[in-house]
């Protein structure tokens, strides 16, 4: 367990907490569990063989949508 604590420790410093000055525990809950719903529903992972946690398969057809997620740092990209 001490491994998989670890790597999510590892990420969310990464690829969220490093790249805001974090004012105060308010701001440092809405990046937390705005990162964590991204890695949970949208970020792809190798383990899974490029799917996201929620395993909802993607659409295949339609035009290509962006939404911002943490201010623009990160983007899921989707169809209509």
């Amino acid at each position: 367990m001490n491994a998989f604590a670890e790597t999510w420790v590892d990420k969310i410093r990464s690829e969220c907490l490093n790249h805001f000055v974090i004012f105060g525990m308010k701001h440092l809950k809405y990046l937390v569990e705005e990162y964590t719903h991204y890695y949970n529903n949208f970020r792809p992972h190798t383990g899974k063989k490029g799917l996201t946690l929620s395993a909802v398969p993607p659409k295949t057809s339609g035009k290509i949508l962006s939404k911002p997620i943490l201010g623009g740092l990160h983007h899921h990209y989707f169809r209509e």
